[in-house]
């Protein structure tokens, strides 16, 4: 898209499919050694694919997957993934699934404050997203402060947008793609948790929130 062409008038990518994940029973044994069939994840309590308008969504998210239906099947992937490995296991993880004719609830804007670590699966439909007037003010908030966020391309390149104009805070985002290793997503969220921990306690603690 040519840079001097007004928001208005910005075409965001057509609609297409993100690339497959691997099959969950791919899933390879962590580097912590233990892996939990994928069968737990339909009764572990700590996740939900429902969205955040469901009753018994609470505060102090952990790990926040942000996706549009067409990453469905890359966000079951990483929620299988992370439930194999007892390190990220024991974090509290949440799904959020974005449309265009999402609506978001005060209760969300508390989930999204919260969350420590904001994992985008960016395909094309949740690039439709960013172009809504009435979607991309709060998501420019829930994705602050960019340490706390990773991205994982599925099917759309960095350079397919100057996705600045709708992140300034874009290049502080942590970068994976569908070619990376299990271990590589694993220790990508690790880390967010591990260097936000003590910064997010802090915050809440001056909001009050237990």
């Amino acid at each position: 898209m040519p840079r001097g062409r007004k928001r208005q008038s910005r075409r965001c990518p057509e609609r297409s499919r993100a690339p497959l994940p691997p099959r969950a029973s791919d899933i390879a044994h962590c580097s912590c050694g233990h892996r939990v069939p994928c069968s737990r994840l339909a009764g572990d309590a700590s996740c939900s694919r429902d969205g955040m308008a469901a009753s018994g969504w609470g505060r102090g998210c952990d790990i926040l997957i942000f996706y549009s239906p067409d990453a469905e099947e890359w966000c079951q992937y990483l929620q299988d993934l992370f439930i194999s490995c007892h390190q990220v296991r024991s974090q509290k993880m949440r799904t959020y699934r974005l449309g265009p004719e999402t609506s978001f609830s005060a209760q969300d804007l508390w989930v999204f404050r919260d969350a420590r670590c904001m994992l985008v699966l960016l395909s094309a439909g949740l690039v439709e997203c960013f172009c809504q007037p009435g979607l991309l003010p709060v998501l420019q908030r829930a994705f602050h402060p960019p340490q706390r966020v990773v991205r994982l391309l599925c099917g759309v390149q960095s350079e397919d947008e100057d996705f600045e104009t709708f992140f300034p805070e874009w290049a502080h985002w942590q970068e994976l793609t569908c070619d990376d290793e299990p271990e590589t997503y694993l220790a990508a969220v690790r880390k967010v948790i591990s260097e936000g921990k003590g910064s997010w306690q802090r915050e809440a603690r001056s909001r009050g929130i237990t």
